[in-house]
């Protein structure tokens, strides 16, 4: 009976054990430039704790207006990845403890966001499903955002 139990939990254990990885997001901001011809180049830098998992090569960024009824969203491409270690001056430079890592993304020249209305309500925002959602203290529990 004992052997059969524990087989039982090694079994149980088996099925429902998963990996779970953070993708430990620090910030980001969001930088837009107007083109011409309703064009703007969109630029989005992610940082984060350099262990965890990582970020894809593309990201969306997501736009949107209440007034003009636009919800849309347009792909970025990853241009740029480093270490970061030692360029904020309120952390000490540790690499067991911190190692900062800078994701930059931006539209390309030939995919640009094109915006043909003229809203006054435009909002640009990223995000990374999924935070705990029970998270209060920080805005939208559930996602990460910039």
């Amino acid at each position: 009976m004992k052997s059969t139990l524990k087989l039982l939990t090694v079994l149980l254990l088996g099925i429902f054990s998963f990996q779970a990885q953070a993708s430990h997001v620090i910030g980001g901001d969001i930088q837009y430039e107007y083109l011409g011809n309703n064009r703007y180049y969109i630029k989005l830098v992610i940082y984060r704790q350099q262990p965890g998992a990582g970020l894809g090569a593309t990201t969306n960024v997501n736009v949107t207006s209440a007034t003009c009824g636009v919800n849309t969203s347009i792909q970025l491409t990853r241009t740029a990845q480093y270490l970061a270690q030692g360029a904020w001056d309120c952390i000490t430079p540790n690499a067991t403890i911190f190692v900062p890592e800078v994701n930059v993304y931006e539209t390309t020249t030939s995919n640009p966001l094109t915006l043909t209305s003229r809203c006054s309500d435009y909002k640009m925002s990223w995000n990374l499903c999924c935070r705990p959602g029970g998270i209060t203290n920080i805005g939208t529990g559930g996602a990460s955002s910039a």
